[in-house]
């Protein structure tokens, strides 16, 4: 018996990791531009180490469900997918301690 699994899941899954891949590179290519996307203010004086991290673990996340979507492997996804849930949640929570809320949720609760 072979599991069928909805297109719509399965488009979403592959929207996911294509838009979280494409956040990592806008990271990497324009950490200042990010900076603003992420919502996070701070001095860092061109030293961009953080917003480069950030980028890469971006990048890497949604590469790792653009891969697992087009290898079909649903399961691994899935956990994988619940597992990464605490990155958009600890983005948000760091973001709000600032007190813009609003679009704190709007940037990290989204991604």
């Amino acid at each position: 018996m072979t599991r069928q699994v909805h297109p719509l899941a399965f488009w979403f899954s592959f929207a996911l990791g294509v838009l979280l891949l494409l956040i990592g590179l806008f990271l990497l290519i324009t950490p200042e531009r990010g900076e603003q996307l992420f919502g996070l203010a701070f001095s860092e004086g061109g030293d961009y180490r953080f917003h480069l991290a950030v980028g890469i673990r971006e990048a890497f996340v949604g590469l790792l469900f653009l891969l697992l979507t087009l290898a079909r492997q649903f399961r691994a996804l899935g956990i994988a997918l619940l597992s990464a849930l605490i990155i958009p949640v600890a983005d948000f929570l760091i973001a709000a301690s600032d007190g813009d809320v609003v679009i704190a949720g709007l940037t990290h609760l989204t991604s």
